[in-house]
C-alpha cells in the first residue's frame, strides 16, 4: 500500500486535516460502509472545515488579547499612576474607565474582525463589568508586571492597524506613555513594577532616552517606519506629561479635545 507517502504528500502540500481525515478512515471499520464518493467528499471537506476552525480559533485569541488584555493593561498601568492599588479601584474611576472604554471602542475594535455570533461591543462592556468586580482581587501592580512581554501582543497589533489605516490611536500611545511612566518614570522605584526582560534600566533618564530606549524593545516600533517613529514622538509627549503631573488630567484632557473637535 502507499498509505504513508500519500499522506506525507498531502502534509506537503499543507493539506493536513485531510491526511488525518484518511487515515481515520483507514482506521475505521465502518467505513467500508460508504460508497467511494461519499469517501471522497469528506476528505475534501476535512480541509475547509478545519481551516475554518483554526481561523475561529484566531479570531477568539485576538478577540480576547485585545480587548480583555489590553483593557487590564490600560486599568493596571493608568490606575497604578492614580493611586489605585487595585483593578476594581481603577475600574471605578470614572475618568480612567471612560479612557479605556474610549481605547477600545474607537481604537481597538475598528481593527478587530468579529468572529461569527460574536457581539464585540458586548465582549467589551463584559469585560469592563468583569474588572469593576471589587470581589476579582487583580493587583494593578501584578497586572502591570511583564510589559515588555505582554503589550506587544496586546497593544502593538491595534497601533500597527491604525498607522497602516492612517488613522490615529492616542489612546495606545497614552497606554504605552503610562508603562514607560511606571518602568523608567520618577515613581518608578516606589510603583516598583517588575519586568524580568528590561533590567535594572541603569541610571535615571530623562523621558525623551528612557520612552526610546523601551520603544526599541523587540516586538515594540520599528524607528526606520515614518508612521511608526512619528507614533513614538506622540508616546514620548504623552510620557512627559505622565511622568511630572497627573495621568487623570492628561486621560481627561484627551476626552474634552475630542468632544470639541
Amino acid at each position: 500500500m502507499l498509505t504513508e507517502p500519500t499522506l506525507d504528500r498531502l502534509r506537503a502540500l499543507r493539506l493536513g486535516a485531510m491526511a488525518d481525515a484518511y487515515r481515520t478512515q483507514l482506521q475505521d471499520p465502518a467505513i467500508g460502509a460508504l460508497s467511494f464518493d461519499e469517501r471522497v467528499g469528506l476528505l475534501v471537506e476535512a480541509e475547509p472545515l478545519s481551516r475554518d476552525n483554526r481561523k475561529l480559533s484566531r479570531r477568539l485569541k485576538e478577540a480576547k488579547l485585545r480587548i480583555l488584555n489590553a483593557a487590564h493593561s490600560a486599568l493596571a498601568y493608568w490606575g497604578l499612576l492614580a493611586g489605585h492599588r487595585w483593578i476594581w479601584q481603577a475600574a471605578a474611576d470614572p475618568v480612567l474607565l471612560a479612557a479605556t472604554r474610549d481605547l477600545l471602542t474607537t481604537e481597538v475594535l475598528p481593527t478587530l474582525l468579529s468572529p461569527p455570533g460574536w457581539d464585540l461591543p458586548a465582549y467589551r462592556d463584559r469585560a469592563l463589568a468583569r474588572f469593576a468586580n471589587a470581589a476579582l482581587p487583580y493587583a494593578t501592580a501584578k497586572v502591570a508586571a511583564d510589559g515588555s512581554q505582554k503589550l506587544p501582543v496586546r497593544l502593538l497589533p491595534t497601533v500597527r492597524a491604525r498607522l497602516a489605516a492612517g488613522a490615529p490611536a492616542p489612546r495606545c500611545a497614552q497606554l504605552l506613555a503610562a508603562w514607560t511612566a511606571c518602568v523608567r518614570g520618577p515613581r518608578a522605584g516606589e510603583l516598583a513594577v517588575a519586568d524580568a526582560g528590561l533590567g535594572d534600566g541603569g541610571p535615571p533618564q530623562t523621558e525623551v532616552p528612557a520612552v526610546g530606549a523601551l520603544l526599541a524593545q523587540p516586538g515594540f516600533l520599528d524607528p526606520a517606519d515614518p508612521r511608526e517613529r512619528a507614533f513614538a514622538a506622540q508616546v514620548v509627549r504623552y510620557a512627559g506629561a505622565m511622568w511630572r503631573g497627573d495621568v487623570r488630567r492628561v486621560l481627561g484632557a484627551h476626552a474634552v479635545a475630542a468632544e470639541r473637535s
